[in-house]
């Protein structure tokens, strides 16, 4: 009997899909992005109807089989009826709902929390910050240990994938530092915009499958992560820095505080002040592998472990 059961919007995003342990289950909700081919689907969404439950895949005839079931909040969503209908169907199940996102909206939040707390849902947060504010229980982010990369030569210093958004004064005046630092990075913008055809970027239309996105890890020797305003909760960039040992250029200063911080390893940096020759010396450094047991404190398995009453 399968322990845990993990709800995200889809299983085949990032590495949920190689998960296969008698321990822990992920799976999306519905069968074949239903949400966006399926009228029927469409509506009862639009209007919060529990017969969503109509169109869950098949875990949710199986539900009383789980001891633990966490609830991702981006799946929420996609389902605003989706934990009463957990809820429903399994009561006696321990029930948690995890925030892996910094809280932007606070109407939207307030929902959530609304949703959460009537169903029997113990709300949890990946931000310590949020979970001040809000009163929520706090949890790491999380990563497949198993994963590993292609064995390749780095062809570049450093690798950023993301949006433009309001970015652009701070990517470019990294890019010339870097550039200055007599390093070569690769910056990968999502959404082309002509106007922005000037900028020394890759921009791409297309989307980046996360197995695709990693084999440019595997071809940078280092990942930058551009955090939120006020964000201390660690990405994904940052646990696979971790996971891959690759060295780590961030603007969380929070990870200063973390079990894992090596400034050999990582450098914090504020587009204001950092110099070039402070990333000059960063990259001079020589990287120090990270202790496998930090490997295993932030994995998917002990992560799941964490959610307790």
């Amino acid at each position: 009997m399968s322990r845990t059961l993990v709800l995200f919007t889809d299983n085949q995003s990032y590495y949920f899909d190689r998960i296969h342990s008698s321990e822990l289950t992920i799976r999306g909700l519905y069968y074949d992005h239903a949400e966006l081919k399926n009228p029927i689907l469409k509506f009862l969404r639009k209007i919060k109807s529990p017969f969503t439950r109509l169109f869950y895949q098949d875990w949710y005839q199986h539900l009383r089989d789980y001891e633990k079931i966490i609830v991702l909040d981006t799946a929420l969503l996609f389902d605003g009826r989706l934990l009463y209908n957990i809820s429903r169907k399994a009561p006696d199940a321990r029930k948690y709902f995890y925030s892996w996102n910094k809280v932007k909206d606070e109407t939207r939040f307030e929902e959530g929390k609304r949703a959460a707390d009537q169903a029997g849902f113990k709300y949890y947060s990946y931000d310590k910050g949020d979970c001040r504010k809000y009163g929520l229980n706090f949890n790491t982010i999380m990563y497949d240990p198993t994963l590993t990369l292609e064995g390749a030569e780095p062809q570049y210093d450093i690798l950023f994938l993301g949006f433009l958004k309001d970015r652009k004064k701070d990517l470019l005046s990294l890019h010339r530092m870097l550039r200055a630092a007599s390093l070569k990075p690769n910056f990968m913008i999502v959404n082309y915009q002509k106007e922005h055809e000037d900028l020394p970027f890759t921009f791409t239309d297309k989307y980046i499958p996360y197995y695709d996105y990693l084999k440019l890890v595997s071809n940078s020797r280092a990942i930058l992560d551009i955090s939120q305003e006020g964000q201390d909760g660690y990405s994904m960039r940052v646990m696979e820095a971790i996971f891959f040992q690759k060295k780590l250029i961030t603007t969380n200063t929070a990870v200063r505080d973390s079990m894992f911080y090596n400034d050999s390893n990582i450098l914090i940096i504020d587009f204001d002040r950092t110099t070039t020759e402070e990333i000059h010396a960063f990259y001079e450094k020589p990287f120090q592998p990270y202790d496998e047991k930090i490997r295993q404190y932030y994995s998917i398995g002990a992560w799941a472990d964490r959610f307790e009453d």
